[in-house]
């Protein structure tokens, strides 16, 4: 988890003229729609949640400076960013708190790096104070009690066990997904390789596209080939899953890439730079709004023939 950091005050913080100082302006490009899951089934004070943010593409904020600013101030640490997991054109996704109690009812607020800032609209949520009930009877006094370290003492240890544990889950889960990922493979098992599973699958689908291009009247090669580039990502996926035992498919291209480093050090070596390159040609093709054109579909089949090639040859010399 990161925590935040102290930062000066910026545009954002201005107040609009002519309003009262509670009100700041809120500078942003595009307008997204947020969902927020609790991680524990009460919402208090402190409780960890994940919030995901997307909708149309905008400004990559800076990860470094991501933090939450209300239209109201009145709203301030309602929600306070404490982690930046995924961080995208079109999506955001952050583990927040909130450190104030209440029933917040769609306030307006931003996401924001001070320079950049996305808004956010219709996103209400409840936060249960974890003090007791002022109706309830006051038990009577235990004390003097004498603390022999300070506060910040105990909540040092606290936030380093909590971190340990948090570490610890998550090499769990990897060890669960990985051991998931395998019983899944076993149960998908063919009778090729997965070098040959993967040159059969290619070779169906590019027969099929050059068929559509050559002979079908009237054109579609717009939809031909977005539906092309989809399939090679597909079937690019499946290989480097059934090959390096990664589950490519759940997984974000820069996880896929840290896996890789950590697990086959000699594939990250020669071929890192290639895979790199398919996954982002191929995912900016399919977002580009201009047409795709015949002899790019052809460069990204023609380099995804390549690494596969040479991935499949560093793991048969690894057998040697």
């Amino acid at each position: 988890m990161s925590e935040d950091k102290v930062q000066k005050p910026t545009e954002l913080d201005v107040p609009i003229a002519g309003e009262e100082n509670n009100k700041r302006e809120l500078k942003s490009q595009v307008t997204w729609s947020c969902e927020l899951k609790p991680r524990d089934q009460k919402v208090t004070v402190g409780t960890l949640m994940d919030l995901h943010c997307a909708g149309e593409s905008a400004t990559v904020l800076n990860k470094e400076k991501i933090e939450i600013k209300f239209e109201d101030k009145n709203f301030d640490y309602a929600l306070k960013v404490l982690g930046k997991q995924n961080i995208e054109a079109d999506y955001i996704d952050l583990v927040v708190t909130s450190y104030k109690a209440g029933n917040f009812e769609n306030p307006i607020f931003v996401i924001t790096d001070g320079d950049n800032g996305i808004k956010i609209e219709n996103l209400s949520w409840q936060v249960n104070s974890v003090l007791k009930s002022q109706q309830e009877k006051p038990e009577p006094s235990k004390g003097p009690f004498q603390l022999n370290m300070p506060w910040w003492y105990w909540s040092s240890i606290f936030g380093v066990i909590f971190v340990v544990l948090l570490l610890v889950f998550i090499k769990l889960k990897k060890i669960w997904d990985r051991k998931k990922l395998i019983e899944e493979l076993s149960t998908h098992a063919t009778a090729l390789t997965p070098f040959n599973q993967f040159n059969k699958d290619l070779r169906s689908e590019i027969k099929n596209w050059q068929q559509l291009e050559l002979t079908v009247v009237p054109k579609k090669e717009e939809e031909w080939r977005r539906h092309l580039l989809v399939s090679v990502e597909k079937y690019f996926r499946q290989y480097l899953m059934r090959e390096l035992l990664i589950p490519t498919l759940d997984w974000t291209d820069a996880q896929i890439i840290k896996e890789i480093k950590k697990r086959h050090s000699k594939i990250y070596s020669e071929a890192i730079i290639d895979i790199k390159k398919i996954l982002r040609e191929i995912r900016q093709a399919q977002k580009a709004t201009s047409k795709i054109a015949y002899v790019d579909c052809e460069q990204i089949l023609n380099m995804t023939r390549v690494v596969t090639e040479k991935i499949y040859e560093v793991k048969q010399g690894q057998k040697k």
